[in-house]
């Protein structure tokens, strides 16, 4: 039997049905079609073409270049401390010559002063003793030690002293015993002073005599 047979023996709603679905077939032939298209258009995407070879250089590139600019970075950073080390270590040096220097010139300070002392004690052992409290301004003399070979300072009131020194070195042309004594000078507007002293040869009644 045809299909004309087949229709009118067939109830509407079935022949419905039927043209219901052949409209949806037609319609997935349809959707199916353009699907494959769009698949056949679109896999050459898939492949690596030109663009994209391009465009994988060019991230390689820009890899590259900020791994360099990282290299040059940490390169200039050690340069930078290891800069500021040497730095550090002159500075450290000059500090420590500068410290050895001041230890030196401290040094020699002490000892220098200490040559001052040494050359002032000297002195003051040829010095004459200061008058005695106890006197009061009377002439006396102190006895510093006895015999010809002794020594002894006379101060008299008018602050004028003589010491006699019978033993140490000679002073000039004056051998020991010798002896040392100082005069009132007066300056040009009327004032006393007592000069710095000078050396004489001893008389023979100045010489201190032991008793027997």
């Amino acid at each position: 039997m045809s299909n004309s047979c087949r229709s009118n023996f067939m109830p509407p709603f079935f022949l419905a049905i039927i043209s219901l679905l052949r409209s949806v077939t037609n319609r997935l032939t349809v959707l199916l079609i353009f699907l494959l298209l769009g698949l056949a258009f679109s896999a050459p995407s898939y492949a690596i073409g030109p663009q994209e070879v391009k465009r994988k250089q060019i991230e390689a590139r820009k890899k590259a270049e900020k791994a360099a600019r990282i290299k040059e970075n940490r390169s200039v950073e050690t340069q930078r401390q290891a800069k500021n080390k040497t730095i550090i270590e002159s500075k450290r040096k000059k500090e420590h010559t500068f410290s050895q220097k001041s230890v030196t010139s401290n040094n020699e300070k002490i000892s220098e002063n200490s040559k001052k002392q040494t050359s002032n004690t000297v002195k003051s052992r040829n010095a004459p003793p200061a008058p005695l409290r106890e006197a009061q301004g009377r002439s006396h003399t102190i006895i510093e030690k006895r015999g010809e070979k002794g020594q002894y300072t006379t101060h008299y009131s008018d602050g004028t002293w003589k010491q006699y020194r019978g033993s140490g070195k000679d002073h000039g042309i004056y051998p020991r015993p010798n002896v040392k004594e100082t005069t009132t000078n007066k300056t040009a507007d009327g004032r006393v002073f007592v000069d710095r002293g000078r050396v004489r040869q001893v008389r023979p009644d100045e010489i201190p005599r032991e008793r027997k």
